[in-house]
């Protein structure tokens, strides 16, 4: 009987280290400065994997800026693996395989060592695509050859898990870029979705989303695709560089039938401050309207103190 058990033990115990090293392995990469592609875009990460983060992405530290150099020194060579880690999948396989090498490894107290925790087969294809994107971000207009293909992993109906990273890497990217978010804000009602994320990347890039301020003042007043609008009310304030564009733009959203909209623009006028100025008369007959007569006034006491009419 003890020797079977020891036997398991053993069988377990190869499992175990069989496990361990195909998750740690992986294809070749290039390299930079002794270390490979994998380890700078582990530098580079700034782990914030939700799309919806109001927290600033790309303000790098010390570290990332030189992993970001690195890839950067490496060049065009990268462009094949950064695509196909962007359109990585996590395998059923794979899936299981880490918590059942996670649990061997608790059972023999093993503490598994630094490469297979580095290891890209030990992260989650999110991570993955994530760390992918940033590379692509950091390659800058070297990337621009890669276009077609992340045009197509945004806009393909079953890369859908693929759209989010597409979508940051072709804002980061400028004019070359544009076209395929511009075509998602212009037609949401297709993929509603797509226009979201194209928002939301051009948000983190503001000044490459100036060509589309007008496509945005156009889906900020257009009632008919109510998500999108809401959504492109608040991109207005965040891409547009430009502060009397946005406020002119905003403007006739005051009149909008949904209240929600109505407060959001509210909101974002008094955010502006004294540079909303030019609000100001339409916000002097807005106080007349009852269910938004308190915003009102706080906004007008934000952008103009003086023109907010005294108690008498």
């Amino acid at each position: 009987m003890r020797g079977r058990l020891t036997m398991a033990l053993v069988v377990l115990g190869i499992a175990a280290l069989g496990l361990m090293v195909w998750l740690g392995s992986g294809p070749s990469e290039p390299t930079c400065q002794g270390k490979r592609l994998s380890a700078w875009l582990a530098q580079l990460d700034d782990h914030k994997l939700d799309a919806w983060s109001s927290e600033p992405r790309f303000h790098l530290d010390e570290k990332q800026i030189e992993a970001a150099e690195a890839i950067r020194h490496l060049g065009a060579n990268v462009l094949p693996k950064l695509l196909a880690d962007l359109k990585t999948q996590d395998r059923r396989f794979k899936a299981l395989a880490r918590p059942v090498c996670a649990r061997l490894c608790l059972f023999f107290k093993w503490q598994p060592p630094s490469w297979f925790l580095r290891s890209e087969r030990c992260l989650k294809a999110e991570q993955i695509r994530h760390r992918a994107a940033l590379g692509l971000i950091a390659l800058g207009p070297a990337a621009q050859p890669v276009v077609p293909q992340l045009t197509f992993l945004y806009t393909n109906f079953s890369s859908m898990e693929y759209s989010k990273e597409a979508a940051l890497v072709l804002a980061s990217l400028g004019p070359q870029g544009l076209a395929p978010l511009r075509g998602a804000i212009t037609n949401p009602i297709w993929r509603p979705w797509l226009a979201i994320e194209a928002v939301w990347a051009l948000e983190e890039f503001p000044t490459n989303g100036q060509g589309i301020l007008t496509d945005l003042a156009a889906a900020a007043t257009n009632g008919a695709r109510p998500v999108f609008q809401e959504v492109a009310v608040r991109g207005l304030s965040q891409i547009s560089t430009d502060a009397q564009f946005a406020v002119t733009a905003l403007l006739p959203c005051l009149n909008d039938p949904r209240v929600e909209i109505r407060r959001e623009t509210l909101a974002i006028l008094e955010g502006y401050g004294a540079q909303a100025t030019s609000a100001a008369p339409v916000l002097l007959q807005k106080l007349k309207t009852r269910d938004l007569h308190g915003g009102v006034l706080q906004t007008l006491r934000a952008i103009e103190p003086e023109a907010v009419p005294r108690r008498k």
